[in-house]
C-alpha cells in the first residue's frame, strides 16, 4: 500500500514540472464565448473593475430637489456643512462680543502711539471688573447725536482715544500743556504740543474725558465733550499688525506719565505791590475767578 501512494506522488510532481513555464489557461464567457481577463473579470473575483471604479469616482453629489439647476453643485451645503457653519460664526461672534475684537486703525488721531494700517486686539473683559483709568486707550461709539434725532449713536462708527481724565478731574489745556486737577501732565507719548487753549472743565459722574495722541489732528473730548462710559466698546490691549510691533507699549504707564505743578502766573512780589492799590480802588487781585463755561461743538462728519 505504501508503494502505491509513493507511486501517485511522484507522478502528481511530474505533471507539476510539465506545467511550469506555461502560460495560465484562458477563461471564456459562457454567454458571449468572449476570453475574460486573467484577474477573473466578471466571472468571479471580490474586485470591481476599472469601469465601476471611475463611475464611482466621477458619481455627482445627490441634490435636493429645492437646489437651484443653474447654481453650480460644489456650492451645495449638507445638514451637516450648515450646523458647522453657523457653529462657526456663533463661536466668533461670541468671542467678538464679549471677550475681544480685531480693530483696523484709519487715521493719524493716535499718532506715534498707532499709525494708520495698524491693526490691535481691543479686550472687553476688564471693564467688567473695574472703570476706566487715566492712560487707557478706549474704542467707544461716539455721543452725537443725529440732525433732527435722538440716537446717540452713529451705527458702527468707532473712535480710538485715550483717557486723560475720569468723573471729577478738572481739565484745561493752556499754554501747550494738558492740565488735570491743576497739575501739568506731561505726556512724552504725544506727537506735539496742543496749539489751541481749553478752559477750565470739570468731568461729570459717569463720563470720561478722551483725546488722541496727536493732540493738533484729533477730533476727541476738547472739541464735542466728556464722554459717556456706556460708549465704550473695550480697550486696547496689544497690537498684532505689523508684526515689529508687536510689543510696543499701547497704554500710558507711571513712568511714561508724570505731573508737576503748575507755577503761580502772577509773582508774590507783584502781588504784594498790587495789594494796596486793590484795597483802595477795589477789586480782588489774586484771588480764584471762576472758569468760563466751556462750549463743545457739534460732530462733523469725516473726522476722528
Amino acid at each position: 500500500m505504501f508503494n502505491h501512494f509513493f507511486l501517485l506522488r511522484v507522478a502528481a510532481t511530474g505533471n507539476d514540472k510539465n506545467l511550469e513555464g506555461q502560460a495560465p489557461p484562458i477563461k471564456v464567457d459562457k454567454s458571449s464565448n468572449e476570453p475574460l481577463p486573467a484577474d477573473g473579470g466578471s466571472d468571479g473575483g471580490d474586485r470591481p473593475s476599472d469601469a465601476e471604479d471611475s463611475n464611482s469616482r466621477t458619481e455627482e453629489v445627490e441634490l435636493p430637489d429645492w437646489w437651484p439647476s443653474w447654481v453650480p453643485s460644489f456650492f451645495y451645503l449638507s445638514r451637516d456643512d450648515i450646523a458647522t457653519v453657523a457653529i462657526a460664526l456663533a463661536i466668533s461672534y461670541t468671542i467678538r462680543g464679549l471677550i475681544a475684537e480685531p480693530r483696523f486703525i484709519p487715521s493719524l488721531s493716535m499718532y506715534p502711539t498707532f499709525d494708520v494700517g495698524d491693526r490691535l486686539v481691543a479686550e472687553k473683559m476688564t471693564y467688567r471688573e473695574r472703570a476706566p483709568q487715566t492712560g487707557d486707550i478706549v474704542i467707544f461709539n461716539p455721543p452725537f447725536k443725529r440732525e433732527g434725532g435722538s440716537i446717540p449713536i452713529f451705527g458702527e462708527d468707532v473712535f480710538i482715544k485715550r483717557v486723560v481724565a475720569i468723573a471729577g478731574d478738572m481739565v484745561q489745556v493752556h499754554d501747550g500743556y494738558l492740565i488735570v486737577n491743576g497739575k501739568k501732565r506731561i505726556e512724552p507719548y504725544i506727537n506735539e504740543k496742543p496749539n489751541y487753549e481749553l478752559n477750565k472743565f470739570t468731568v461729570p459722574q459717569g463720563h470720561v474725558f478722551v483725546m488722541g495722541d496727536n493732540r493738533n489732528n484729533s477730533y476727541d473730548s476738547h472739541i464735542w465733550g466728556p464722554l459717556p462710559v456706556k460708549n465704550i466698546l473695550g480697550r486696547a490691549a496689544c497690537k498684532y499688525w505689523p508684526p515689529q510691533k508687536w510689543f510696543d507699549p499701547v497704554a500710558s504707564t507711571a513712568a511714561q506719565m508724570t505731573e508737576v505743578d503748575v507755577k503761580e502766573s502772577r509773582p508774590v512780589l507783584a502781588r504784594i505791590v498790587a495789594a494796596p492799590f486793590m484795597w483802595i480802588f477795589g477789586g480782588d487781585f489774586g484771588a480764584a475767578s471762576a472758569p468760563d463755561v466751556v462750549q463743545f461743538t457739534k460732530f462733523t462728519p469725516g473726522k476722528n
